[in-house]
């Protein structure tokens, strides 16, 4: 597809929660406000001046900042540090960056109508600020979460490569791009050179939580078992209060014969899920996927009652649908498993690699339904 593509115009749609306020409310949002790693922006407070504040007490999320404060700090001070400037992935215009974070903010919600809703946000971005690297690989990352998760559409993949190769074009430098243009790759099946990708993705910056995180998934649908934990570890480590990475290394713990290691990974995500939807009430992701730890530690009816928040909350989507039958495998409930499966599948989940190799799913595996699912994967 040429570079010279024309970028869809769309309509604007308002940030959600708090961004509207200007306010950002745990080091996470400050952290990807700066497009940075949890720890770079700590020690940016420490060091350098970061204006970050803080609440009387001591739990998580107990600190807070303003944006036009990390504005104001950014073009002072930010800019200058040898480790902000990531390729000129940056923009010098405000309004386009603005635009940049709603739409990750949207696309970390992880809905189909949330993705929709990034894309045009990255689109604006982009409209500002032609230039604007990370704005591109925004807009990869949303082709490529469509591309797995509603419908495989060639079209998508085709974006998601367009996008991608547009950023690391405009940002040869950015590890941002480089995670972007690895998942877009990975979703070609080219996986000698999407590995090479997210390898450089971590040479230039390994505080980039989607670097690990996609190198992650990228090895797990892979059956790379080790690997994929020892990425999630370090996606723990650039982000402490993120929920995915634990509840999705636990899975491979047990798998890797580690119990107590999954165990306590469970519990940690779920409590960082827990927080989360205190902040997020309504972030079906955040329900299923603390569901499925619950189910894991056997607190069987608070699982079934998470599961049966997130699927009121997104009854038709895909991701959703297949996390329901993997929480219903847990729980011993076969048929409901297979049927939140077979309509995930039916929606655009079509990812062999997940259902050949998702632990979850191995109670099912002796059934007819789940192996003539399977079959209709190819």
């Amino acid at each position: 597809m040429s570079e010279r593509q024309p970028v869809r115009k769309g309509a604007a749609f308002p940030a959600p929660g708090r961004a509207a306020t200007g306010r950002l409310d745990s080091w996470k949002e400050i952290a990807t406000y700066l497009n940075r790693g949890t720890r770079t922006v700590q020690r940016w407070e420490r060091e350098e001046g970061l204006p970050v504040r803080r609440l009387k007490h001591a739990k998580l999320g107990s600190v807070y900042a303003f944006r036009s404060e990390l504005d104001g700090w950014w073009y002072s001070r930010g800019a200058a540090l040898p480790s902000a400037v990531a390729g000129q992935a940056r923009t010098k215009d405000l309004g386009a960056h603005d635009f940049y974070l709603r739409g990750r903010s949207f696309y970390y919600r992880y809905g189909p109508r949330d993705v929709e809703y990034a894309i045009q946000m990255f689109i604006q971005a982009i409209e500002g600020d032609a230039c604007y690297a990370l704005a591109y690989a925004g807009l990869a990352d949303c082709w490529s979460y469509l591309y797995l998760y509603a419908g495989r559409k060639e079209g998508a993949r085709e974006q998601a490569d367009w996008a991608s190769s547009k950023a690391v074009e405009l940002a040869p430098a950015s590890a941002q791009a480089h995670a972007s243009r690895a998942l877009a790759l990975s979703l070609s099946l080219r996986d000698e050179e999407a590995e090479k990708a997210f390898e450089t993705a971590l040479r230039l910056d390994p505080n980039v939580f989607e670097a690990h995180y996609f190198y992650a998934r990228h090895c797990f649908v892979r059956g790379q078992a080790d690997k994929a934990v020892r990425l999630y570890e370090a996606t723990m480590r650039v982000r402490p209060e993120d929920y995915q990475a634990p509840l999705l290394a636990a899975q491979i713990y047990d798998d890797l014969g580690r119990p107590a290691d999954g165990k306590a990974s469970r519990e940690r995500g779920i409590r960082a899920a827990e927080w989360h939807l205190r902040l997020n009430p309504d972030d079906a992701r955040a329900m299923y996927m603390a569901a499925n730890g619950m189910a894991a530690l056997g607190q069987k009816e608070r699982a079934r009652e998470w599961v049966e928040r997130a699927l009121g909350a997104r009854p038709d989507d895909p991701m959703t649908l297949y996390n329901a039958g993997c929480i219903y495998s847990l729980l011993g409930c076969a048929e409901e498993a297979i049927s939140c499966l077979e309509k995930a599948a039916g929606l655009g989940l079509a990812e062999k690699g997940w259902y050949e190799h998702d632990s979850n799913l191995d109670p099912l595996r002796g059934h007819p339904r789940f192996k003539a699912l399977l079959e209709r994967l190819g």
